[in-house]
C-alpha cells in the first residue's frame, strides 16, 4: 500500500480490524502503535483522543515506511497482534521540479525581406 502527500501536509489514518479475506471483523483493537522508518521523513504518533487513530505529519520531501501494530481481542477472549504492514509514505514538494523548458515566442518586429527571384529553368 501507499500513500502520498505534500511534505509540509499532516494526514490522520484510523485503524479497523478486517479478517484474513479483508471483511470487517467483529475484533476490538487495543495497544495501538505506529512507527515511521525515517522520521526525518515524516512523523507519526498514536492520537492523543482516538486511540484507533494516528498522526502523521511530514517533515521533507521523500519516502518512508509506516507500520502500524496493535492487539486484537476476538468475540471468544482470544488475542493476537495484527498489523498493517508497510505501508510507503511518499512526501512529494509544493512545487514540482522543472522537467522540461518551454519557449513563449515574441511577435516578429522590422520588415520582411523580399523573397529572391525564382531562377528561370533552363
Amino acid at each position: 500500500m501507499t500513500f502520498t502527500m505534500k511534505f509540509d501536509q499532516t494526514v490522520t489514518a484510523v485503524a479497523s480490524p478486517v479478517d484474513a479475506s479483508g471483511n470487517p471483523s467483529g475484533a476490538q483493537l487495543s495497544a495501538l502503535a505506529a512507527v515511521s522508518s525515517d522520521p526525518t521523513i515524516f512523523t507519526v504518533a498514536v492520537d492523543a483522543t482516538n486511540p484507533l487513530q494516528v498522526d502523521l505529519a511530514g517533515v521533507k520531501v521523500g519516502s518512508a515506511t509506516l507500520t502500524v501494530t496493535a492487539t486484537a481481542t476476538n468475540a471468544d477472549g482470544t488475542t493476537s497482534q495484527v498489523s498493517t504492514g508497510p505501508v510507503t509514505i511518499t512526501l512529494t514538494p509544493d512545487v514540482p521540479p522543472a522537467a522540461a523548458l518551454v519557449l513563449t515566442f515574441g511577435t516578429p518586429a522590422g520588415p520582411a525581406s523580399p523573397a529572391p527571384a525564382p531562377t528561370p529553368a533552363p
